[in-house]
C-alpha cells in the first residue's frame, strides 16, 4: 500500500508522471484507473471527494496499486505493473507526501518537514536515506494534544505493540540487523533497508495519525529496543 494525501497538487502530479511512465495509456483512462486506485469508482467522484475538503485538512487515502492494473486491464491495457504507481506516490518529488524522504544531515529539510506537518496536523513521519540503509523516524509533537489520548497510557501500549509486529513483519530478513526503539509517540528504527523504511512509513503514519475524540489523560510511556532477530513470540521489554 502507499499513502497519499488527497490534494489537487498531488493528483496533478501524479497524472503527469504516470503520463511519462505510461505514454501509450489515454490521460483519460490513467485518471479513470488512478482514481479507482483510491477507493473511487470515477474521477468524478474522486474531484467531488477532494472538493468537500477544500476548507480542511486533507483527507488522507490508501492507494492500491493492484486496482489500478485491474481497472487498467478492464480500459484494455493488460499487465500494466501497479508498481509504477507506487513509484509515483512515494516520490521525493510529491508535493504533499504523508511522510517525508529526508537526506542525512540535511536539517533544513527536517525542519520545513516538522512545520508542514504541524500545519496539516500529521504526525512527523520522515525516512533518513544512508548509502546502503535508512534510518525510520517519527514524532507526534506535531500533531494537537486534543489528538494524542490514542498514544499514551492502555491505548499507546497497544499501539506500540503492533506497530513493533509490523517492523517484525516486514525485517525479519533484513540484513542490517535493524532495531526499534521508541514508544508510540515517539521512536525510530536504524539500520533499515530503504524499501522496508518506506513500507513501514506508510503502515506507522496510517496508525499514528488516527484522532482519539476523548480528551484528557496522565502520560505514561512505554520503550522497546529490539533486534529484528529476536523471536516474533518474544514478550517486549519495558524499561
Amino acid at each position: 500500500m502507499a499513502m497519499f494525501p488527497l490534494t489537487q497538487q498531488n493528483i496533478d502530479f501524479s497524472k503527469r508522471a504516470l503520463r511519462t511512465k505510461l505514454p501509450h495509456v489515454k490521460a483519460t483512462h490513467l485518471i479513470e484507473a488512478f482514481a479507482a486506485s483510491t477507493g473511487f469508482r470515477t474521477y468524478a467522484a474522486l474531484r467531488a471527494k477532494l472538493k468537500s475538503h477544500e476548507d480542511t485538512h486533507a483527507d488522507i487515502t490508501t492507494v492500491k496499486p493492484i486496482h489500478f492494473s485491474a481497472r487498467l486491464a478492464e480500459l484494455g491495457y493488460k499487465n500494466v505493473a501497479g508498481e509504477l504507481l507506487v513509484e509515483v506516490i512515494r516520490s521525493p518529488n510529491l508535493p504533499n507526501p504523508a511522510w517525508r524522504e529526508i537526506p542525512s544531515k540535511d536539517l533544513h529539510a527536517a525542519n520545513d518537514w516538522f512545520r508542514s506537518c504541524q500545519k496539516h496536523g500529521m504526525p512527523y513521519v520522515w525516512v533518513k536515506m544512508r548509502r546502503k540503509y535508512a534510518r525510520l523516524n517519527w514524532d507526534c509533537i506535531s500533531l494537537d494534544p486534543a489528538d494524542e489520548e490514542h498514544l499514551f497510557n492502555s491505548s499507546g501500549t497497544t499501539l506500540v505493540e503492533k506497530m513493533y509486529q509490523r517492523f517484525q513483519y516486514h525485517a525479519i530478513e533484513d540484513p542490517g540487523h535493524a532495531q526499534f526503539y521508541g514508544t508510540a509517540f515517539t521512536g525510530s528504527i536504524d539500520n533499515l533497508l530503504p524499501t522496508v523504511a518506506k513500507e513501514l512509513a506508510d503502515e506507522f503514519f496510517t496508525m499514528l495519525r488516527v484522532p482519539y475524540k476523548k480528551r484528557g489523560r496522565s502520560i505514561t510511556t512505554h520503550h522497546h529496543m529490539h533486534s529484528v532477530r529476536e523471536s516474533s513470540t518474544a514478550p517486549a521489554n519495558r524499561h
